[in-house]
This record gives C-alpha cells, structure tokens and sequence, in this order.
C-alpha cells in the first residue's frame, strides 16, 4: 500500500484540480479531472490524434493574414485568420482516457467536432 501512495503522490503532486463544460452541449457532463500546474481558466481540454492521454491547450493570438495579392503566399491561408495555441501539457480527465472519448461518438459527429490546431 505504502508503495501505492507514493506512486499517486508522484503523480499529482503539484498538479490542479479541472473542471468545466464538456462543450457547446448543454446536455454533456462536465469535466472533472487533473491537469498540469500552470492550467488557467478558459485553457482547453483537447483530445489530439495520436495522444494517449488529453492535452491542454491555451488560446494565444490571432493572426490576420493579407490577402494573396500576386505574390506567393501561404495559399490556403491568405486573408484568413489564424488561431495559435499553446501546449500546456497533459491531463487526467474522468471518462476521457484511453480511447474513452472516442467510443460514444459517430463518424459524423468525429468529423464535425474535428478541428486543427497551430501549436506555437
């Protein structure tokens, strides 16, 4: 037992207690886990492709690209505005590890909630 305790002192130590809305769905549970220790509020709880575990992300600035005006250009950007965030680090979050978040959703519904993210 004694190694058991220390084990989860281990790994909690120094962390923060998460919790908040699921999503825009009123219906959702909330979150309720742990995070790393410079989590602030209105960091985002996010399920990355090919992450084991959820990541905080922080939304950092917003980037207004000019238009593509015959010069080259980031094409598929230009005079659209870009989202930068920051990895905050990994989280524990109940119901939402090991492939959990996944299991209770469709293809549709993976496609609409699918989103990319600039990491800074």
């Amino acid at each position: 037992m004694h190694d058991y305790i220390k084990r989860v002192q281990a790994v909690i130590w120094n962390r923060v207690v998460l919790e908040g809305a699921a999503g825009h769905d009123v219906h959702e549970d909330a979150l309720v886990g742990i995070g790393p220790p410079l989590t602030e509020k209105d960091d985002l709880v996010c399920i990355l492709f090919g992450c084991s575990v959820p990541c905080i992300l922080r939304p950092l600035v917003s980037v207004d690209l000019e238009p593509n005006q015959g010069k080259k250009s980031r094409k598929p950007y230009a005079g659209e505005k870009l989202d930068y965030y920051e990895f905050v680090g990994e989280a524990f979050v109940y119901g939402k590890m090991d492939g959990q978040a996944m299991e209770s959703i469709s293809a549709d519904e993976l496609t609409d909630k699918t989103q990319d993210f600039r990491l800074m």
